[in-house]
């Protein structure tokens, strides 16, 4: 909720349209919950709330959104669970620690997008040609980028089946499939 207005729109925008996210503020919103005796009970939880737009965001939006982002871009974090403040402080630390190691030695994290686009746009499969790719969504790019992925494994592993190389009688039949969802992927 701190680090919502941070979020730029010019960096927003690619993915959330003209949703400006510095414009939310922390807001507190009453609701009536059932507890466990069955009995109504008034409970404040933390939202985020546009006055312009009279929009709200909750933490099942969030949950949503990040749900949707780590599908999308297929980026599925390491989730710790720490039993007490201590242990959850013990690995904020030793992750702090972790990123300083990198930046010391260099180790910038850069975009992905930018070797995606490449590998992308240089793969004769691939049916963009970079002016196009402005007029294409961020999701229509990621879905094309997985297919391709799928497609390319899809016809390596055909292609060692029939040369011998691969013994088929392993290999789930929907592996080399490669129309087969993204989401079972």
């Amino acid at each position: 909720m701190m680090l919502v207005k941070s979020v730029r729109p010019e960096i927003s925008s690619s993915l959330f349209g003209d949703i400006d996210f510095s414009a939310f503020e922390p807001y507190s919103k009453t609701i009536i919950k059932t507890n466990e005796e069955g009995e109504e009970e008034e409970v404040s939880i933390p939202t985020l709330y546009n006055k312009d737009t009279e929009m709200e965001l909750s933490e099942e939006d969030y949950t949503l959104i990040a749900e949707y982002l780590s599908v999308m871009f297929n980026i599925h974090p390491k989730i710790e669970h720490a039993k007490g403040k201590i242990t959850k402080q013990s690995i904020i630390e030793e992750e702090k620690m972790n990123m300083e190691a990198r930046m010391a030695k260099g180790d910038v994290e850069e975009s992905g997008l930018l070797s995606l686009v490449s590998a992308c746009v240089n793969h004769p499969g691939f049916k963009y040609k970079l002016q196009e790719l402005k007029d294409v969504g961020i999701c229509q790019f990621m879905d094309s980028v997985q297919r391709l992925q799928v497609y390319e494994q899809s016809t390596a592993m055909l292609h060692g089946m029939m040369g011998g190389f691969v013994d088929s009688s392993k290999i789930k039949a929907d592996s080399y499939n490669w129309m087969r969802s993204l989401s079972n992927s």
